[in-house]
């Protein structure tokens, strides 16, 4: 026998709690925030603020502040305002992410963890961001870099054979992307995928340079099929 389902109907204290999220709302808290306080689901107090018109898509709490420097919820830290991402008004009162960004990138690494593609596609994103900022010819896709750091880098630095580290921050074996000949920019055929020490090391320094100061390098360019903008 098939239970009947209860008809709906308002909740006790349903208007209440209405008015508490509304409230919490005009104080700048997000939905995660204030179905913690009101003991109701995040879906829940975002479906009732749509209700009442002022559902706002990412909202973003409002940050302690005193002077020009604001509390880090997360470290705990009084850092800068430009330290915070965001900084628009949002119902009358200045809001941003409630962490600094050494916080976020911090927790950006965790999420990525051992991944490699993750940290590819992070990286990568980073990267044709800059080159458009910086007008560099970029043209290089996630599909191309994978299949060149796990295929024919065999997932090595190129530069050391050393193995990356995809620990969290930006350590000196992290991930980074090498333009062989700088003046050609970020292209299919003249990069390589190297340790972050490595490519300071190598820096923006000529083929020639290369060759009489790095000769190692030099020989792992020379040799290398697929750097077909590189003519030695």
């Amino acid at each position: 026998m098939k239970r009947k389902p209860k008809p709906r109907g308002k909740t006790p204290g349903s208007q209440e709690v209405k008015d508490n999220i509304k409230a919490l709302r005009l104080d700048g808290l997000t939905n995660k925030e204030i179905g913690r306080i009101v003991g109701r689901a995040t879906a829940t107090v975002s479906r009732i603020s749509k209700s009442l018109g002022m559902d706002i898509k990412r909202a973003r709490r409002v940050i302690e502040i005193k002077g020009n420097k604001g509390k880090c919820s997360k470290c705990g830290k009084w850092r800068p305002i430009d330290s915070f991402r965001g900084g628009r008004y949002r119902l009358g009162k200045p809001t941003s992410l409630s962490y600094c960004k050494y916080c976020l990138n911090l927790q950006v690494r965790l999420n990525l963890g051992n991944n490699l593609q993750a940290h590819l596609r992070r990286n990568l994103w980073g990267l044709k961001n800059r080159c458009v900022k910086k007008e560099i010819p970029f043209n290089l896709t996630l599909e191309y870099v994978t299949d060149l750091l796990l295929l024919k880098q065999k997932g090595k630095c190129f530069y050391t054979d050393l193995n990356f580290d995809l620990s969290r921050g930006w350590k000196p074996y992290c991930i980074t992307f090498d333009k062989v000949i700088p003046s050609l920019g970020y292209i299919q055929g003249n990069i390589v995928i190297c340790t972050r020490k490595a490519n300071s090391c190598k820096n923006d320094l000529t083929l020639g340079e290369i060759s009489a100061w790095m000769p190692g390098f030099y020989k792992r360019i020379k040799e290398c099929p697929w750097l077909t903008f590189v003519k030695i």
